[in-house]
């Protein structure tokens, strides 16, 4: 099942990958836009606590050894692989999976999706992710709380720190475990339709993005869902400014210091 051609996208929640998977999946060659495929993180996630965490005895007991341990959990993982193609109704020459979480197991991508497939990473302003982040909590919490301007600065301050801490990790995941088959891509760049980014992601597939008004969905989005964007499904435009509406003056200058050798690679501010 690892003869399929898969294109794997990563990257921090909130950072532009369903977007990227969108303006993929619009090409012919490729299948419509599917759901996330958390199920297949879950299955590499487990993968991975059970090898990195058993007690010996336990581990032999019933995984045997490591290599009769992959070989159970590659099988349940090429299965649902070979699910999610049979789930179209044509064949495909290339298959999107995307789901920010996988990011973690980045350089178990390979073992699991084929030494073949191709791993893209979107990089977006931290500033922008958790502004989006804090919007999708308000909004869950809309129904249920009617905040008064002291309790909504004290709970995102808590949030921005521990939000920074976790974007932090999503970004060293990505430039600590790279590879030869991974390709980074700057959301802002993308966004602005710059042509260098544009080529670098067409040279990294081998065929071009379709910027279509509508995407090719194997399910519709649902638009109840807090997370549910209206830019998914329609075409890109210029929105490569920076997203900051929720953040205050000493939010910013604490996720600038925090992200500032970031900032060195991308020119973010």
């Amino acid at each position: 099942m690892n003869t399929m051609e898969s294109i794997v996208i990563i990257g921090a929640p909130r950072s532009g990958t369903t977007l990227l998977a969108g303006l993929i999946a619009n090409n012919p060659m490729v299948a419509p836009y599917m759901p996330e495929c958390t199920f297949i993180t879950r299955v590499i996630e487990q993968y991975y606590a059970i090898l990195k965490w058993s007690d010996k005895e336990r581990f032999v007991t019933y995984q045997k050894d490591s290599e009769t341990h992959l070989e159970m959990y590659k099988a349940l993982v090429n299965k649902m692989l070979q699910n999610s193609k049979e789930c179209h109704k044509a064949i495909y020459k290339y298959y999107v999976y995307k789901d920010p979480y996988l990011t973690k197991w980045i350089n178990l991508i390979p073992l699991f999706f084929g030494s073949k497939c191709r791993i893209l990473a979107v990089i977006r302003d931290p500033r922008s992710i958790i502004s989006s982040y804090l919007k999708i909590e308000q909004h869950k919490k809309r129904e249920k709380h009617k905040w008064t301007g002291k309790i909504k600065k004290i709970f995102f301050n808590k949030r921005i720190i521990k939000l920074t801490a976790e974007i932090i990790e999503y970004f060293n995941h990505i430039h600590n475990n790279r590879n030869g088959s991974t390709c980074l891509i700057q959301y802002e760049k993308l966004c602005a339709q710059q042509q260098e980014e544009i080529l670098k992601v067409n040279k990294f597939l081998g065929f071009e993005l379709n910027n279509a008004k509508k995407w090719r969905l194997l399910f519709p989005f649902n638009s109840e869902d807090p997370t549910f964007s209206e830019k998914y499904g329609n075409e890109i435009n210029n929105n490569s400014r920076h997203e900051s509406s929720l953040l205050s003056f000493w939010d910013e200058k604490y996720i600038k210091k925090q992200f500032s050798s970031f900032n060195e690679k991308y020119t973010w501010w």
